[in-house]
């Protein structure tokens, strides 16, 4: 039985203008942006969770509208992971991940101006929360 062997390159030798102090900068911005891109994405979908009981009592909305915002954006996170994986594994992953988190991030911005100008329908809530969970779906 024969055994394939694939030769594995570092990112250094496919890539030698990264040993240049240029290169170097351009790794430590590529892996700052990336990290604190993640970390946002990160605080904003866990803290949820602590403050959604707050939420309903301030706004008087029941445990089964809750339960309900829960529910659509893991219905569509969990269908978006298809989805994306698929754009993912044939596209720029680059690209992809810019796209997912520019998504997240709008539903984000919808969540918080509906608060700031208390403006807050249930209907605007679903709609935001599906379009954050199919932004995260790409990142995660």
């Amino acid at each position: 039985m024969a055994v394939l062997k694939t030769q594995t390159k570092s990112a250094i030798e496919t890539y030698p203008a990264l040993k240049t102090c240029r290169g170097r900068f351009f790794k430590w911005r590529v892996f700052v942006v990336a990290y604190l891109g993640y970390a946002c994405l990160h605080s904003l979908r866990s803290s949820w969770g602590s403050v959604k009981p707050h939420v309903g009592d301030d706004l008087h909305w029941d445990t089964s509208f809750l339960g309900t915002l829960d529910f659509i954006f893991l219905m569509v996170y969990g269908i978006g992971i298809m989805f994306w994986g698929a754009i993912g594994d044939k596209s720029n992953k680059r690209y992809s991940l810019c796209i997912g988190m520019s998504i997240a991030f709008c539903g984000y911005i919808v969540i918080a101006i509906t608060g700031w100008t208390q403006v807050l329908n249930q209907a605007i809530m679903i709609i935001a929360f599906s379009v954050s969970g199919i932004g995260e779906s790409a990142v995660y």
